[in-house]
This record gives structure tokens, C-alpha cells and sequence, in this order.
């Protein structure tokens, strides 16, 4: 199956069954999809991830230290660079949003490996053809699960606090969702590695750099979601107090804005409320029309954040203006990535 994940032509075939981005909408900010690789090419690939040597896997973990932005996590992950096998898979996760950058490593959970409560949101630098750095947002995460027979006692769960919803690591099963989102992943509790691949599809911070590049602009299903869930009580969650309190807003209050312009929107034809949906693959017709992009250079990615409500237009302003010297001094200070 190494051959397939060499193959463009059936790669970019296959890829076309998911427009990532409106599933997600769709799904109201997350979308699960059973069946993702073609079975002999994930069982290829959990086969190789046994494989790949204990001295390969990096050791990724922090202690929790809000003053730093941390969250207590470990896990041992590979880099999609660092393995050939990796690389090509990650090429493959590439093409399900081909106008993004990206950043993909393969995962590996040991007994009490774990990630505390987080959203995701993160700032990156993409160093461009041109010497060029270019900030850029986490928009979408992805995970492939690839352990086989996969049980819940087994722990190892993805928490979607945004819909309080546990998710058991099925084999060959992907869940992607919009950054920010609150989640965790919980401590594993068996023998076996929980093995996965993971990443974020990335998009420009600067508006105007964004629309050079042809990112449309953002619009998302999931803030209406959130606003009719909040209306109507429901849906809400201990997740979206967090993310309110972070924010410095009384959640009470917040959530009487919230149906105002619920009521707003309403009155203007607004999108209904919609749950997560979980999709089978579809063909598309092979006369549909391609879409090419070059490879995006490599990506230096910041460490993950504790949870918050996302940026201020103060620190917009900062990303516009400063971001080649913030990630400078990121950089400097090294940084880890962190996972599904």
C-alpha cells in the first residue's frame, strides 16, 4: 500500500469524496467519517507505526502552567519529515484542504498518556518560497485513529466538550473540527498503543494576506450553532462557560447577547442548528474539475494554548505588524507540538 500513497492520480481521487471544510460547516464545527483510508492502506499504515523504532518516537509532554500557556500533556509523536512513510500519508491528509498549509505527525499513547482540556488555537509561522514568514492560525484539526479494535474502557477517549460527546479512537476512523473547539483527550488505560495521525490545516492571520492567497472569507456554520444552542439552552456545556470565564464575560450575560442575534439571524432566514454529522464516502465523478496548489514550505508550529476565547483585535494588530519578530522569539524559545 506504499504504492497507493505514492500514487497522486488515486490519492486526489480518493480525496475529493471529503471537502473537508464544508463537512465540517456542515456538521455544525465537527464531522466524523468511518471508513476514511481505504482499509488495506490503514492497515498498512497501523502496521507501520508499530514498526517505526522506540528511539523514532519523541517524547512530548508538559507540566500545566497557565502562566506559560501549557496544559499537562504526554504523548510520543513523530514529525511528518522525520519518516517517509509518515510524509506520505501526511501529502495524502494534505490534499482534503489543498488551499491551506498544514502540519501532520503521527501519535503514539502509552498507559496514562493523556491532554488536559484545551481549544487548539495556535499561532504558526510558514517560512514561503521566498524567504518570507507568514503568520498563520490553526482553522481545522484532523485525527486518524489507527489502533484496531479499539475499546472504551481502554481510555484514550477525544472529549468534545462543545456538544459534551466522548469519542472512542476507532480504527480508521477521522474526526476533524474548527479551531477553536474545546476537547482533551483522556489518560489511556490499557497496555496497547493508541496510535493516530494528527494535525492542523493552517490560514493566513492577516485578512488581506489570506484573500491574496484565494482563502474565501470566513464563514462558519458552527457560530451559528453556537448561538442557537445557547438559545435554546441546550448544547452549550460546561466548555462554553470555560471559554466565556477565559474571556474575562459573565456567561450569563453572554448568553443573553447570544439570543439576540439568534433572533436576528432568525428573522433573516438563518441556518438551522445542526449536531455533528458522520458521513460514509461518496464517489464523485471522475470528470470533476481538479484542483492543483504547490506544496506548502515547512511549517514551524507554536506550542498548543490552554484554553481561551480566542484572539483579541489587540493581538490581530500584533500579528499583523510584529509577527516575523514574535515568531523569531518563539522560535528561539523552542517549540513543541501537541496532538489528538
Amino acid at each position: 500500500m506504499a504504492q497507493w500513497l505514492e500514487n497522486y492520480p488515486k490519492v486526489q481521487k480518493w480525496a475529493k469524496q471529503y471537502p473537508l471544510e464544508k463537512l465540517v460547516d456542515e456538521g455544525g464545527g465537527l464531522v466524523k467519517i468511518p471508513d476514511f483510508f481505504p482499509l488495506p492502506v490503514a492497515e498498512y499504515l497501523h502496521q507501520t507505526l508499530l514498526k517505526i523504532p522506540e528511539e523514532a518516537w519523541v517524547d512530548t509532554l508538559s507540566e500545566r502552567n497557565y502562566s506559560e500557556n501549557n496544559i499537562a500533556h504526554r504523548f510520543y509523536s513523530v514529525k511528518d519529515h522525520a519518516h517517509p512513510v509518515v510524509q506520505n500519508a501526511a501529502r495524502a491528509l494534505g490534499l482534503l484542504a489543498p488551499i491551506h498549509f498544514n502540519t501532520f505527525s503521527a501519535a503514539k499513547y502509552l498507559n496514562t498518556h493523556h491532554i488536559e482540556t484545551h481549544d487548539d488555537r495556535a499561532f504558526a509561522s510558514v517560512k514561503m518560497d521566498d524567504g518570507s514568514v507568514l503568520g498563520c492560525w490553526r482553522d481545522v484539526a484532523i485525527i486518524v485513529y489507527l489502533s484496531k479494535d479499539w475499546t472504551e474502557a481502554e481510555g484514550g477517549l477525544l472529549q468534545d466538550f462543545e456538544r459534551n460527546e466522548d469519542h472512542v479512537p476507532t480504527f480508521n476512523t477521522a474526526i476533524a473540527f474548527r479551531v477553536p473547539r474545546l476537547h482533551a483527550v483522556t489518560p489511556v488505560l490499557g497496555s496497547r498503543p493508541r496510535l493516530s495521525l494528527f494535525g492542523w490545516f493552517l490560514r493566513p492571520a492577516d485578512p488581506d494576506a489570506a484573500r491574496a492567497l484565494g482563502f474565501p472569507p470566513i464563514t462558519r456554520a458552527l457560530h451559528v450553532a453556537k448561538e442557537k444552542a445557547a438559545a435554546s439552552g441546550s448544547g452549550a456545556g460546561d466548555g462554553e462557560q470555560v471559554m466565556a470565564e477565559s474571556a474575562g464575560e459573565n456567561p450569563t450575560a453572554r448568553s443573553e447577547k447570544e439570543k439576540k442575534k439568534t433572533k436576528k439571524r432568525d428573522a433573516e432566514g438563518g441556518e438551522e442548528n445542526q449536531a455533528h454529522v458522520e458521513i460514509k464516502p461518496e464517489k464523485k465523478k471522475d470528470g470533476d474539475q481538479k484542483r492543483s496548489r504547490a506544496a506548502p514550505a515547512p511549517v514551524v508550529e507554536d506550542t498548543l494554548r490552554a484554553p481561551r476565547a480566542g484572539p483579541t483585535a489587540r493581538e490581530r494588530l500584533f500579528v499583523r505588524i510584529v509577527s516575523r519578530v514574535a515568531m523569531t522569539r518563539m522560535r528561539r524559545r523552542g517549540q513543541i507540538s501537541l496532538g489528538q
